[in-house]
């Protein structure tokens, strides 16, 4: 028999004579240094092949239509409005889908590992007060690799499955929250240019295109905007005072759900708790923040390759123009996450927009072929009769944990890989 670890728990003490199971590297890691290697093994049972992706994916995504028809529903009445299924999607659609990712890669893991392997007992860390939610939907992403949000979240679905081999250890706090809203360190040179054209909005119609971190470089953008004969602009968007949980306020916010334990039922469940602040308690404010910092009220059309998912009021904005479907709305591709990988092709930014522009992939109608916009106008440094003294080695970035199977082990692959090539060189 052996035991399964879930969390970082740093009073456990571990015994020579038993065997351990952990679900990540990072956790073999702070292991190892307190037992002998051969005692620890990483098991994941989401490691998976193409094809098996692509079916998780496929039922995560029929789990998102029916979870976003009827969450909007229930959003629309707790704050008394009628925004549209695809308005929603808008606003939160990644962060639900994400989110549905997450919960099915962990619930599977625990599922798969109880019935494949003898567990004498779960080792697990849990904090009595924990709030899951964050201050907006880019949060999904900071939360999935954080090791307190996880263990809760592994608690809560052992709960569920009704596992009772448990051995639960405290967290010594609440997890808190900076309610600031994190802004990037501006030059003052482009605090100079920021202000001249902040000036220059006024100048500008109702009816002027949004052009809004396209990924073109600042210049082309602000050529494009001079194309479309209109004053290049910078919208300042301020900053969001997100307020604080109201779990009065989520008790109102009900799913149906069935009795039947399943992954979506679980979701259904509790998928109140782990909402945005910024779609549930902040919603009344950023709406008519949205509606109220100067962007076109009938845009000619808008176009973004960034806003679409980090920023909160432009998101609201699109979806109350959604409602009167009079401005075209485009995005471009911001990178290269094309591949035959299901997922790549299940995300907001391709089914909101009217049409999505990419650097030159095409399989789909709404898809036009276009170019790499961040590399226009710039110069190009491949010299293929300079010879070079340094070797450039790239490996998988570091990726956050939100697919419905475990990706790291790429990663660690990818690091293996590079060790054994800089080996090789000496």
């Amino acid at each position: 028999m052996k035991f399964l670890i879930l969390s970082e728990i740093s009073e456990l003490k571990l015994k020579n004579d038993e065997n351990y199971i952990v679900f990540e590297k990072c956790h073999e890691d702070f292991y190892s240094k307190k037992i002998n290697k051969s005692k620890l093994q990483i098991y994941n049972p989401n490691i998976l092949r193409k094809i098996d992706k692509n079916k998780s994916f496929d039922f995560c995504d029929k789990i998102y239509e029916k979870i976003l028809k009827d969450i909007s529903i229930e959003l629309n009445k707790l704050h008394d409005v009628t925004l549209s299924y695809k308005s929603w999607e808008i606003i939160f659609g990644n962060w639900l889908r994400y989110f549905i990712w997450t919960c099915y890669e962990r619930y599977t893991s625990i599922n798969k590992t109880i019935n494949n392997i003898d567990i004498k007992e779960i080792l697990i860390k849990k904090n009595n007060n924990f709030e899951f939610h964050s201050r907006d939907t880019d949060g999904i992403y900071y939360n999935s690799i954080d090791d307190e949000w996880n263990s809760n979240l592994y608690y809560k679905v052992l709960k569920y499955l009704n596992i009772k081999n448990l051995r639960i250890f405290p967290y010594d706090s609440i997890k808190k929250e900076d309610n600031k809203y994190i802004t990037n360190k501006i030059t003052f040179k482009n605090k100079i240019l920021k202000s001249l054209l902040n000036i220059f909005k006024i100048i500008n119609t109702e009816n002027s295109a949004v052009v809004l971190n396209t990924y073109l470089p600042k210049f082309y953008e602000k050529l494009f905007e001079i194309l479309l004969f209109q004053i290049p602009t910078y919208w300042d968007f301020g900053n969001i005072n997100y307020k604080k949980y109201d779990y009065g306020m989520r008790e109102k916010i009900n799913l149906d759900y069935e009795k039947k334990t399943n992954i979506e039922n679980f979701i259904r469940k509790n998928i109140k708790f782990f909402l945005p602040i910024s779609t549930v308690e902040s919603f009344e404010d950023i709406m008519e923040k949205s509606q109220n910092v100067g962007l076109p009220k009938n845009p000619k059309f808008i176009f973004t390759s960034n806003d679409y998912e980090h920023n909160e009021i432009f998101k609201f904005y699109v979806s109350k123009l959604s409602e009167k479907n009079k401005s075209n709305y485009y995005i471009g591709q911001h990178g290269v996450y094309f591949s035959d990988i299901r997922g790549d092709k299940l995300r907001s930014e391709f089914s909101t927009p009217n049409k999505f522009l990419t650097w030159g992939y095409s399989d789909s109608k709404k898809f036009i072929q276009s170019f790499n916009f961040a590399t226009l106008g710039r110069k190009k440094y491949q010299n293929s009769k300079k010879k070079f003294k340094k070797f450039l080695i790239t490996v998988m970035p570091m990726d956050y944990k939100i697919y419905p199977y475990s990706n790291m082990h790429y990663l660690e692959k990818g690091f293996s890989n590079v060790l054994d090539i800089l080996k090789s060189s000496n």
